[in-house]
């Protein structure tokens, strides 16, 4: 398939057909039509490979208008709710995230994460109780091999100490201390919870 491509130069607009289209010195701009949900993701990842994390944002919403009933719709809003945290819009994060946990199963890959990243969410939004219920779901429902646990583990910590809960904070750094199996996580050091 050819991807049709808009050159713009000299402020006169030359149409193209090439599949890997590549601007030469003397065009400055090139700009792509985008019309496969594949496409669009593909814009989308290399603008997070980039730390382009506006212009991820701009192609994901983008791709949700166009392609609804496309089989990858949720898991791009869960990407969107990540590209969100790295802009620190944490009320779009957060409306990502529970669109995505209203619709998948707990037994969904990304389902339990994305309950975790609600959880950060929440934190920032100063919903302590919020955060700590969601933590606590994915302690419930995820494998004590999950890497996922100390994480939810550190949330809650967090959530509890920024409530002004030390002693249940002082329980979750325990357990996230004691169930990180030795590994230096690096989520949180005991000295920001004491």
């Amino acid at each position: 398939m050819l991807l049709t491509c808009y050159l713009i130069l000299n402020s006169q607009f030359a149409v193209a057909t090439n599949p890997t289209p590549t601007p030469s010195p003397t065009n400055s701009s090139l700009v792509l039509k985008l019309e496969t949900p594949q496409e669009f993701l593909a814009q989308a990842e290399q603008a997070v490979k980039e730390e382009k994390f506006k212009t991820a944002i701009k192609h994901y919403l983008d791709y949700l208008r166009r392609f609804p009933a496309d089989s990858k719709y949720l898991n791009t809003r869960y990407l969107l709710g990540l590209a969100f945290i790295e802009t620190k819009d944490w009320k779009k994060a957060g409306v990502e995230f529970n669109s995505v946990i209203e619709k998948w199963q707990l037994s969904e890959p990304n389902a339990l994460a994305a309950r975790l990243k609600l959880s950060r969410v929440y934190i920032e939004l100063r919903k302590w109780s919020e955060a700590v219920l969601l933590a606590q779901e994915v302690l419930d429902h995820s494998p004590e091999t999950s890497d996922l646990r100390p994480e939810a583990h550190w949330l809650q910590a967090r959530a509890h100490f920024e409530n002004h809960n030390p002693l249940e904070a002082k329980k979750a750094a325990d357990r996230y201390f004691s169930g990180s199996n030795g590994k230096n996580l690096n989520l949180i050091s005991s000295a920001e919870l004491y």
